[in-house]
């Protein structure tokens, strides 16, 4: 039985990947004291698991460890989409030195 820590497979990684670069496209960028980026979801049923990769049609329940790991792509926010602190200090420092 796989386990969430094991590398999946090459198929989920692409969905993953593939998520990901979504996400960077569609989700606006979070600007500091801009904008807020509200998110939900339904944690109910988080501890119902099926421990395979890709759940089948008839197999409860449905949520499986591809899901999981694309609900962990979901809650976390790619760093060039948080705010642009680096940026910010960055320049902040550049006018300082000028």
């Amino acid at each position: 039985m796989p386990e969430i820590t094991d590398t999946p497979p090459l198929a989920v990684q692409s969905d993953l990947t593939a998520l990901r670069s979504y996400l960077n496209d569609q989700v606006p960028k979070k600007l500091e004291n801009q904008n807020l980026l509200v998110a939900t979801w339904n944690l109910r049923a988080f501890a119902s698991l099926n421990r395979v990769w890709t759940a089948g049609t008839k197999d409860s329940p449905k949520r499986d460890l591809r899901g999981l790991l694309a609900i962990g792509v979901l809650a976390m926010a790619p760093p060039e989409k948080v705010g642009n602190q680096a940026t910010q200090s960055q320049s902040t420092t550049t006018k300082r030195d000028e």
